[in-house]
């Protein structure tokens, strides 16, 4: 499969064929969450330039599964790179004590991590969440 992104790093034969990165960074800024996420499994370029898009917005972390799938994807790299492009956190879980445990110790590495440099963090329910993380670990708010 030929990827769909030129660049002027990445010589290749058919460039007339091929999108000039700009042109396919702007199609992720107007696109929908699903649509970044197929471009970024397209080519590396594409796949480096998605979590900028798909931050862009902020993130609702609303119940256990997606805490979950949104740690591995924020830690996802060597670097924390993906930590730059977020800029606003809302908080709203239904705290079901079956995952509680796991959910909070994921938050606390999220919240906790130096990298993490927000403009607004809402958490809601704070009191279960703020007593359940004092168990763990201790930490400002």
């Amino acid at each position: 499969m030929r990827p769909l992104v030129s660049s002027p790093g990445l010589p290749s034969v058919m460039d007339r064929s091929m999108l000039p990165f700009d042109v396919m960074s702007e199609i992720m800024g107007h696109s929908a969450p699903t649509t970044i996420t197929s471009l970024m499994e397209t080519c590396r370029l594409l796949y480096d330039e998605g979590p900028r898009h798909l931050l862009r917005d902020g993130v609702a972390l609303w119940k256990p599964s997606v805490v979950d799938s949104f740690s591995l994807f924020i830690f996802a790299g060597k670097s924390r790179l993906r930590f730059k492009f977020l800029h606003e956190l809302d908080i709203r879980l239904s705290y079901d004590m079956t995952y509680l445990a796991s959910t909070v110790a994921r938050l606390l590495s999220l919240l906790t991590s130096p990298a993490l440099l927000i403009d607004t963090l809402t958490l809601r329910d704070s009191e279960v969440f703020i007593s359940q993380a004092a168990d763990r670990r201790p930490v400002c708010f």
